[in-house]
């Protein structure tokens, strides 16, 4: 449980700050410092025990909004960026204005910079309409 996974992150000193942990998938966890800042680390366990967390994003954004499949919106001084767990890394930078995702499957996702709105998939790439 959540116990193990705080005390495996101290003994291992992953992520000396840790102040709350949210759990995410069974693979993916959503983390918070004690200055209210989220990152997201990986599991991967054998057996049931930990073997292994990988810090993917550090705790510096102010807010992270699960999507689902392995997405993230990211929020950092008031702009928005997407991350994608499947792809490993932040697919749409974290200098957007807004991003809103516009179907039940958070695959596909509104854009807004300026008074241009786009349209993205989860992996970043740009639908034309």
């Amino acid at each position: 449980g959540l116990l193990g996974i705080r005390s495996w992150i101290e003994d291992n000193q992953i992520e000396r700050k840790v102040y709350d942990i949210e759990m995410g998938t069974k693979d993916v966890l959503m983390i918070r410092n004690i200055k209210g800042k989220y990152g997201i680390l990986s599991i991967t366990r054998k057996k049931r025990k930990i073997e292994t967390l990988k810090v993917l994003l550090p705790m510096k954004y102010t807010m992270i909004k699960d999507c689902g499949n392995g997405v993230y919106i990211l929020e950092k001084n008031h702009k928005y960026g997407i991350y994608n767990v499947a792809d490993g890394k932040i697919v749409i930078d974290v200098i957007q204005d807004k991003i809103d995702p516009i179907n039940s499957e958070n695959i596909v996702f509104n854009v807004y910079n300026g008074n241009s709105v786009r349209k993205f998939n989860c992996h970043g790439d740009r639908i034309l309409v």
